[in-house]
């Protein structure tokens, strides 16, 4: 192999463990929705209307009023 090929596989790879871990991520935020019986598709919908607008993301006292298990989501 040389430099070219080299550069490419190291690019393809990063693209696929940066796939992988967003993908993780979802699972994730589904299965605890699931967990604290919220429909995951209304919780993500809610995040992408809500989020967007906070000034202070990604604070942490932000993230906790959008957490799942959170009562009054």
């Amino acid at each position: 192999m040389n430099w070219l090929t080299d550069w490419k596989f190291i690019l393809l790879l990063n693209m696929a463990v940066g796939w992988i871990k967003a993908s993780a991520a979802v699972y994730d935020i589904i299965e605890t929705c699931k967990a604290n019986q919220i429909n995951p598709e209304n919780y993500l919908l809610y995040l992408f209307q809500h989020l967007p607008n906070e000034t202070k993301f990604p604070d942490r006292d932000v993230l906790d009023r959008y957490m799942p298990w959170n009562p009054e989501i």
